[in-house]
């Protein structure tokens, strides 16, 4: 019944806030005020919205469903080692923070600046969001590395889960740079419509590799916590290879011909 009253609590904390927030957009005399009469269905800006949204919640979906199976690798160690993946989980959601909201940030810049026509300013935002998300992600990063059995510490007491909590910090925490560049590139690609390409690299990578790797190194090869918590920096490591690679294939090279002819066509009518 506990259980049951927390999970019942959050869903009324979110419908009050739901309700909260449509009155405040429905009362606001801001251009962004919702007033239902005017609302309707534009059948092409839906079409437009699900292009993009479909295959990411896709991606979303799988990419957690597969963190199952890790999860089944890690329970093979024990309680302990199942507490401490936990007390990291926890604060490898917390270094994610800023690349998910910087990721978010690029998708609206790219978009307005596509819509804009302004290729040059898409390619210079996207750089920019990466190298920001690069330094804050490095900065916290660092802090929690020097410190992880005081990081760890935050969520248990126990010294053999701290120590266990703490091993998959110092294996893990500093390949997660790689993730700047996955979530914040995918975030652009979709600012460029382009949500289909993100996706596949993502589930190829964060799915079919980290899946293949533990498989094939717990199976046939060495079996250890270390080697387990592993697969998340293999899935990482090759997305942003990969992703960088179709960046520069597909769009850099497009939107260089976009520069190009746009630059050609101000020479002739000069």
């Amino acid at each position: 019944m506990g259980i049951a009253g927390v999970a019942y609590a959050t869903i009324l904390a979110q419908f009050i806030s739901a309700v909260l927030t449509m009155r405040l957009l429905m009362k606001t005399d801001d251009i962004y005020r919702v007033t239902l009469r005017d609302l309707s269905i534009d059948r092409k800006l839906l079409g437009e919205i699900i292009s993009v949204a479909v295959p990411t919640a896709i991606q979303a979906v799988i990419t957690s469903f597969s963190n199952v199976f890790v999860q089944s690798y890690i329970n093979h160690f024990g309680s302990v080692v199942m507490a401490g993946w936990a007390c990291y989980n926890k604060l490898d959601s917390f270094v994610f923070l800023p690349m998910e909201t910087m990721a978010m940030a690029s998708t609206t810049f790219v978009s307005q600046n596509v819509g804009a026509g302004d290729i040059k300013r898409v390619n210079q935002g996207t750089k920019i969001s990466i190298i920001m998300t690069e330094g804050i992600s490095a900065a916290i990063i660092t802090l929690v590395f020097l410190f992880a059995d005081e990081s760890v510490g935050l969520f248990t007491s126990d010294l053999s889960v701290i120590k266990a909590g703490a091993m998959f910090v110092h294996i893990n925490m500093y390949f997660m740079l790689f993730n700047c560049v996955n979530h914040v590139l995918a975030g652009a690609l979709r600012g460029r419509g382009d949500s289909t390409g993100p996706m596949i690299i993502m589930l190829a990578c964060f799915v079919g590799l980290r899946q293949t790797y533990l498989f094939l190194m717990t199976h046939f090869i060495i079996n250890t916590p270390g080697v387990v918590g592993f697969g998340y920096p293999v899935g990482w490591s090759t997305c942003c290879l990969a992703e960088v690679i179709y960046f520069f294939v597909k769009w850099n090279r497009k939107e260089k011909g976009q520069l190009q002819e746009k630059a050609g066509l101000s020479k002739n009518l000069s």
